[in-house]
């Protein structure tokens, strides 16, 4: 875990232990026209998660279609 979680955790008197970390964002390879877009949402996904990281929810513009979606839940899935 990171130091500063550490640090602040023992500031409030809370185990680190209990912490859900999450990442949320825009995925930059959400366009369903890539022939690999689950390949690429992963490889993004990994830069910007870690191990401990125990959920992500991606943000994609109203355009987005189903392949989209589909292809953010495979990359997750295959990260876990």
């Amino acid at each position: 875990m990171e130091r500063h979680l550490v640090v602040k955790c023992q500031l409030l008197e809370r185990d680190p232990r209990t912490i859900i970390k999450s990442w949320a964002g825009t995925l930059r390879s959400s366009s369903s026209k890539s022939p690999k877009i689950m390949e690429s949402m992963k490889a993004e996904l990994m830069s910007h998660i870690s191990k401990e990281t125990d959920y992500v929810i991606g943000s994609f513009p109203a355009s987005s279609d189903r392949k989209t979606y589909e292809a953010f839940a495979d990359a997750v899935r295959c990260l876990s």
